[in-house]
């Protein structure tokens, strides 16, 4: 993440959130004891840098905690409480994985009336822009409608309207919950979809973008206006029990008909309404019989018979609203218990939405069973959570419900506590909204991740007894030096003494006993070393002796030699012998603009033209920079009669640079663009990458084509990436003889399954991994650092490990460069652990491929300390998928690598 901009949010209040995440319990906790132990040990830290770190400089695993705080002291209680697996009022910890939705952001949760208290918007009004400038626009949306300050009953002035009256709490929750949907938003928590129960379906509809906030304004407002006509004929009261029940409890004093089930907003929580008295009665049967009832503080029925009196009245007052045609966000309707289009939220659903049943949790069944698993309930104070949650348990799935503000609770602190709880629960975070602008907080170094650092090798099995006849000797020499071993392993200097029939006194034993570490270590290096041993490969060229074979075989054509131009003046034209047999399917052969006569473009025409395929010859303008668009649209015109089977593609011919990067060379870039063009088309056709002197398949193979090298690296992603789209790479030789063709002409003719191949004069070969143990004897030729070795990329992962590596066999000096030098996140750790290794260290900051920047970098180096040695390890992971690539992705790869290597060679 970037760092905090001028945030419009609740930015900079004095609670601070210290995420911490891991892959599993174990690791969560041990992330919270390493964190712990590194701000005791250094009081500097700033609170506020510490909690950057975590929240913009840490990946965010499946495990997740929150430590809440306003100082050090008490953040370092709850990590202390956290890494022991206690509860703390600082540590919002969920104790299960992250929840993992597959559609998308989480839902958010509109309720109805019931989460009101006095105040309840006032600090946020004055803390957060973000609140205040959305909650004036609704002020501004409903000023035609009232007559009476938003703004002093949401702050509980004297004098401002009472939130008991219907027609003032309904406009001023719509407003408020609109406006914490906007808070949500600056913190980088937006919806997938929005729910709303009764009255709360206005501002889930205008946060969807469903509903012009004006049109909102006026139905919130016209609409709790219209219900005074209802006042003092009904009543509501919230059961703790399920719908059925709830039903019999009715039935159980005739009330059927008079009273009816409101709302349903989960497995144990219904609510009724209907005339007073028999309200009254129902209630007082559920508290008989020791079920928890409450009567709600209204006197009026919604969601009843009763709406019928003002519902013509409320349909013609509401005409003219104009509800979206599409909305930003799926809007799920508690009317319909499901996902509803967006046209039809005009005047007749919301009245509709007040006289029917709310079925609220038949729409949170629904958006569970669409994949939805993170609710976020956008209110003042949560009325709908416990139903939530009862849904998610009677479901049967991981799901998650989140609160925002708490009665009484209404501050900036509140803010923090509910974003770092949605991130716990498995929401993804813009940390930058709580953290402060100005001024603005830095990385500092932390713990890395605590792995559990646990050992899976398999034992290598004991020595068995010989074959030579000597099996009993030999065992009892297995028994005994596996003894001696475990003695020394388990530091038994006893044990040690007694098998090697050594004087056991105690003078002895303590002699022996310093040498028994550095015995364990040593048998520990040789047995690891001989293990590494067996792993170790080298990828070599092998004969393909079946298509040398069909090689040799006559040629469909009769014979005839090379000779034919591959691409005609006017551009393409179709190769194959009319009476010849045919490969099946249809081939286009790609050539750079100006290779007609390139050998290698020679060598492949006469190749399908020799084994009768149908090949169309296209020219491809590779030094304008071919882009992937012009190329997706010829191959889809192409297509549009009969799409190709396979591609001969000789792009990667072309090296000169491509004209926008001059890094990249325009032959892979317009091999990357084919590639993806056909994926952008939904073409599945095998595309063959044609080089030159790309590989080498011997000692006394020349590599005449580095840079077409790049098109080999770029094929094996593709072959992983993209294998619907991908045949192979294919490496012609650079002088072809009469065999060459005929040997390209098997490789598609038959069908061999390889698709790394290199054709020479001598046959066909192919890569295999082959054994490769270490020749010699440990040690023996091992090369000794001396003076000074430059390790590029010295403080990355890479670079940092083989610094490691170079201090511990030796090296006297190590001039490790990086952009940032010193700077760079734990460059002075490392070379203080490196200088404790008996190494002297150098940080220098040096951009690699930046020739004068190289120049003084060398320069700089003492005389007493030449350099003997070059490690480059500099460069930018970037882990891109293939279809996402471009040539300004692949020069920011290539210049720290290639273009750094040319320098330093």
């Amino acid at each position: 993440q970037a760092r905090p901009a001028e945030s419009a949010g609740t930015g900079g209040p004095g609670l601070i959130p210290w995420p911490v995440s891991a892959r599993g319990v174990e690791a969560l906790r041990g992330q919270a004891a390493a964190l712990a132990a590194r701000v005791a040990a250094e009081p500097d830290l700033s609170p506020v840098d510490v909690g950057w770190t975590l929240a913009a400089g840490r990946s965010a695993f499946e495990h997740r905690a929150v430590v809440v705080g306003e100082d050090r002291t008490e953040l370092t209680a709850g990590l202390r409480a956290l890494a022991a697996g206690l509860p703390h009022p600082t540590v919002l910890d969920p104790g299960a994985p992250a929840v993992s939705s597959d559609a998308g952001g989480p839902v958010l949760v509109f309720p109805g009336q019931g989460s009101q208290w006095v105040g309840m918007a006032a600090e946020l009004l004055a803390s957060s822009s973000t609140f205040a400038d959305r909650m004036a626009e609704c002020e501004w949306a409903l000023s035609p409608y009232v007559d009476w300050s938003l703004t002093e009953v949401l702050t509980g002035s004297d004098g401002g309207a009472g939130l008991e009256r219907v027609e003032v709490v309904q406009p001023a929750l719509w407003a408020t919950m609109v406006s914490l949907a906007a808070v949500w938003a600056d913190h980088g928590v937006t919806p997938a979809a929005v729910v709303g129960h009764s009255q709360g379906e206005i501002a889930a509809a205008c946060v969807a973008g469903a509903l012009p906030l004006e049109d909102g304004a006026r139905i919130v407002a016209l609409r709790s206006q219209a219900l005074r006509e209802l006042a003092g004929s009904g009543a509501m009261a919230s059961l703790g029990v399920g719908e059925e029940r709830a039903a019999e409890l009715i039935d159980a004093y005739g009330h059927t008909g008079a009273v009816g089930v409101a709302a349903v907003n989960g497995p144990s929580s219904t609510v009724i309404s209907g005339p007073p008295e028999a309200v009254a009665d129902v209630v007082a049967r559920a508290d008989g019989e020791g079920l928890r009832a409450r009567l709600i503080d209204v006197d009026y029925a919604s969601h009843s018979a009763q709406v019928d009196r003002i519902g013509d009245e409320l349909t013609a007052t509401l005409s003219g609203i104009l509800p979206a045609a599409d909305a930003d966000v799926a809007f799920y309707s508690a009317v319909t218990a499901g996902p509803l289009d967006p046209v039809e939220l005009d005047a007749d659903y919301w009245v509709t939405n007040l006289r029917e049943r709310v079925r609220f949790a038949d729409t949170i069944r629904a958006l569970l069973d669409d994949g939805h698993r993170l609710f976020i309930e956008v209110s003042t104070h949560p009325v709908l959570t416990v139903g939530m949650q009862e849904c998610f348990e009677e479901a049967g799935v991981a799901a998650a419900a989140v609160p925002t503000l708490h009665r009484d609770r209404g501050d900036p602190a509140q803010v923090v506590r509910a974003v770092a709880g949605a991130f716990a629960a498995g929401a993804r975070v813009d940390w930058r909204a709580v953290f402060p602008a100005e001024p603005g907080p830095r990385f500092v170094p932390l713990p890395t991740y605590a792995f559990q650092r646990r050992r899976f090798w398999v034992a290598p099995p004991a020595a068995g007894f010989g074959a030579d006849g000597h099996g009993a000797a030999d065992g009892l020499r297995d028994a005994a030096e596996s003894r001696l071993w475990h003695a020394i392993e388990e530091q038994d200097a006893e044990t040690v003494a007694s098998t090697l029939r050594l004087d056991g006194d105690g003078e002895a034993l303590a002699s022996l006993l310093p040498a028994l570490p550095i015995l364990s270590d040593w048998r520990r290096h040789h047995r690891e070393q001989a293990r590494l041993d067996s792993w170790r490969y080298r990828a070599t060229w092998v004969p393909v002796p079946a298509l040398d074979d069909a090689a040799t075989g006559p040629r469909p054509d009769g014979g005839s030699g090379p000779g034919a131009d591959p691409v005609t003046e006017g551009g393409h034209h179709r190769n194959g012998s009319g009476d010849s047999p045919s490969l099946p399917g249809g081939w286009l052969l790609l050539v750079p603009a100006g290779f007609d006569a390139h050998p290698a473009v020679r060598t492949a025409s006469e190749a399908l033209r020799r084994c009768g395929a149908a090949a169309e010859a296209w020219p491809v303008d590779t030094r304008a920079g071919a882009c992937r668009e012009e190329l997706a649209e010829r191959l889809s015109e192409a297509a549009g009669s009969r799409p190709p089977d396979r591609i001969l593609s000789l792009l990667a011919l072309d090296e000169d640079p491509h004209p926008d990067h001059p890094e990249v060379p325009a032959g892979l870039a317009a091999t990357t663009a084919l590639v993806q063009a056909l994926g952008d088309i939904e073409v599945e056709a095998a595309v063959w990458c044609v080089t030159q002197g790309a590989v080498a398949v011997s000692a006394d193979d020349p590599l005449l084509h580095p840079v077409q090298a790049q098109a080999w690296g770029l094929g094996r992603v593709a072959a992983l990436e993209e294998p619907q789209r991908w045949g192979g790479l294919v490496d012609l030789p650079a002088e072809a003889d009469e065999d060459v063709p005929d040997r390209l002409a098997a490789l598609f003719a038959e069908g061999t399954g390889e698709d790394q191949l290199a054709i020479r004069p001598t046959g066909t070969y192919c890569r295999r991994l082959h054994r490769a143990p270490a020749a010699g004897p440990e040690g023996a030729g091992a090369w000794q650092p001396s003076g000074t070795t430059l390790v590029t990329g010295g403080t990355g992962a890479l670079g940092a490990h083989l610094a490691r590596w170079l201090a511990r066999n030796g090296a006297p000096h190590l001039l490790l460069a990086g952009r940032r030098g010193p700077n760079a996140p734990g460059a002075r750790e490392l070379a203080a652990e490196l200088r404790g290794a008996g190494t002297e260290v150098t940080l220098a900051a040096c951009d690699v491929a930046d020739r004068a920047a190289v120049q003084r970098l060398l320069d700089g180096i003492p005389e007493d300390r030449p350099l003997t040695a070059v490690f480059h390890a500099a460069g930018l992971p970037e882990n891109m998928p293939f279809p996402d690539l471009d040539p300004a992705h692949l020069a920011g790869m290539l210049r720290p690598k290639e273009q750094a290597a040319a320098l330093l060679d």
